[in-house]
């Protein structure tokens, strides 16, 4: 229900990834700014559960929990192979929008939410 009718980013990102520290606040901020129709979801690479809740914490991100399969599945089904990587899919229909989201956020944070929509 968090999802439905809105944008998901689903967020491939770890503590260990310099440039993840340095993209995750962007996120945090887009994802505050347009909070009524765009939703992030974290999907963890990192080392241990305790790792991954204090990469995220405070960030206003849904995670898939550490102990899941499907963040392995993610990863497979969306061929996500680095991080930090922002695959945007529709949250209705669950239609990947693009793969480069976070390009899209660095390159256009004003209007990327707006044209995924």
């Amino acid at each position: 229900e968090a999802i439905r009718g809105k944008i998901v980013g689903i967020y491939f990102s770890a503590a260990w990834c310099k440039p993840c520290h340095r993209f995750s606040p962007v996120l945090s901020k887009l994802r505050a700014a347009h909070e009524e129709d765009f939703v992030v979801v974290f999907v963890s690479n990192d080392r241990s559960e305790a790792e991954m809740k204090r990469f995220s914490d405070g960030k206003g991100f849904l995670r898939v929990p550490f102990t899941s399969r499907r963040r392995q599945w993610l990863h497979h089904r969306l061929a996500v192979n680095m991080v930090p990587t922002l695959v945007i899919v529709d949250g209705s229909t669950g239609e990947v929008l693009t793969s480069w989201g976070r390009a899209a956020v660095l390159r256009n944070p004003e209007g990327c939410v707006e044209s995924w929509k």
